[in-house]
């Protein structure tokens, strides 16, 4: 299949060298497809972020559909755009989160079940906590990382 678009692309960068390795372009880009939906996956089960693995996987489907059983250079360069799209959007929401800490954690006992919303000191981590309910020392049962812990990861 010829990529006219992308061809048109790469001369204008002058990468018109590169077309005695067409073959070797194609099968590469069939590998960073599938390697970019694998890092959507594996970002899943970190984020959970459902809607993202699912844009990946439809759009990872879609280039290959185009290419092996349709035939269609347009969806094609739909599934590249969703790769790219899901990709730039999972990039951005991940770095805009770190940028911001979430101060709040609700800290719920293990022993008797009391819930309680409390605001994080923003220097330092706080492991142990007095449940209100029952007066247990709890060690870190809040529902959020520490907002040192969020800035490292």
């Amino acid at each position: 299949m010829c990529f006219p678009k992308l061809a048109l692309l790469g001369a204008l960068f002058g990468l018109g060298a590169f077309g005695a390795y067409e073959s070797q372009l194609f099968f590469a880009a069939q590998a960073l497809v599938v390697i970019a939906v694998i890092g959507h996956g594996l970002s899943y089960l970190r984020h959970r972020n459902g809607w993202l693995l699912a844009g990946a996987i439809a759009s990872g489907a879609a280039v290959f559909a185009g290419l092996y059983w349709a035939g269609s250079e347009a969806l094609v360069y739909a599934g590249f755009a969703g790769l790219v799209a899901a990709s730039a959007t999972e990039f951005w929401t991940r770095r805009r989160k770190s940028a911001m800490p979430v101060l709040e954690s609700t800290i719920t006992c293990p022993r008797c079940g009391a819930s309680r919303t409390e605001r994080m000191p923003t220097d330092a981590c706080q492991f142990f906590y007095e449940c209100a309910g029952c007066k247990a020392t709890l060690r870190s049962y809040g529902n959020m990382k520490c907002p040192p812990m969020q800035a490292a990861t």
